[in-house]
């Protein structure tokens, strides 16, 4: 348990130096940590309280510590990463915590170590862990919502999880996403985007991606309705405007980290265009809230877009007209 309190006044200096004697005593005003008069931690990150309140959340957890009701608020409410190993009671669960128990204390304040059991919190290590079924396993979860799972073909080691956690905390390893299957071949005026694919076929792609959000298109029928518009503005981009991509996600097949999608929405079926990029300027996704229609939307992306088209010229690879006034989404 960590107190909280704080030294004032003239005698400030002294009082501290009692505790932590020169040379180590730190400058005023210093945010100290004390487990005891000999085990204590200086803060050392900028004076801001978003990082002083995070910094001091970690410092009253242990090193790796077990999750309960009490305590999860305060793994979730830190500014680091945390690492979950889930345990189901198994002697190999036990031989992995002795494992990687040490890498708590090397990466304290870079990343949490918490043990969650399986047969108390199923539902939280399904959401976190989806497809896994053998345990014991490991997941690192971020402040983005990133989700990262070690490789179920990756042995529980203290030298595996450094790696792991080295190149989670590098960028070098991807998040770990619910995703459908991608696609064998994709030629098609729409693009199918999966979860696995997201941030090669938009994130990665320098010019405007339009993508249409949906659900099951078995259960929403609005969904199913825009198969044909869309393949119709598909086409039409080949021929007219062809370095804009269009494309299609399922959204509850496919899991995307809420930074990842950049923009907020509540309903499904929604459009949304990820502009090029630009030198300089954020890429910022634009919500398509215009009339449903083919019309109005074609002028929409038209007006965001980098490459330029011509709306009157609306035709499909044959050249046919597909657009009219009337046309909906």
């Amino acid at each position: 348990m960590i107190s909280f309190g704080q030294i004032i006044g003239d005698g400030a200096s002294a009082a501290l130096a009692a505790f932590i004697p020169a040379p180590a005593t730190p400058s005023l005003p210093a945010y100290i940590a004390f487990r005891s008069v000999a085990d204590h931690t200086v803060y050392d990150g900028p004076w801001e309280a978003r990082k002083m309140h995070s910094w001091a959340a970690v410092e009253s957890l242990p090193p790796m510590g077990d999750i309960t009701d009490e305590n999860a608020g305060v793994y979730l409410r830190t500014d680091v990463p945390v690492l979950w190993l889930a345990m189901d009671g198994s002697a190999e669960a036990a031989a992995a915590r002795r494992e990687i128990a040490p890498l708590a204390a090397v990466y304290r304040h870079k990343l949490s170590f918490v043990a969650i059991d399986t047969n108390t919190y199923h539902g939280p290590v399904e959401h976190m862990m989806p497809g896994v079924t053998i345990f014991p396993a490991v997941v690192i979860t971020t402040p983005q919502v990133h989700r990262y799972v070690l490789p179920a073909n990756k042995e529980i080691t203290a030298a595996n999880v450094r790696a792991f956690v080295d190149g989670v905390l590098s960028g070098t390893i991807e998040p770990t996403l619910r995703s459908q299957p991608k696609p064998a071949r994709d030629d098609a005026p729409v693009k199918t985007i999966v979860g696995s694919t997201w941030k090669e076929m938009v994130i990665d792609y320098n010019d405007d991606v339009v993508v249409l959000f949906t659900a099951d298109k078995s259960v929403c029928e609005r969904c199913k309705m825009l198969d044909h518009p869309f393949t119709v503005l598909g086409e039409f981009m080949l021929n007219q405007a062809p370095t804009i991509r269009i494309a299609h996600l399922n959204a509850p097949e496919n899991e995307l980290p809420p930074d990842w999608v950049g923009v907020h929405f509540d309903e499904l079926p929604s459009i949304v265009l990820y502009p090029a990029k630009q030198s300089g300027v954020q890429r910022k996704p634009l919500l398509y809230v215009g009339k449903p229609s083919l019309l109005a939307l074609l002028n929409w992306i038209k007006e965001h877009s980098k490459e330029k088209f011509e709306v009157r010229e609306a035709k499909d690879l044959a050249g046919k007209q597909i657009l009219h006034q009337t046309d909906e989404l």
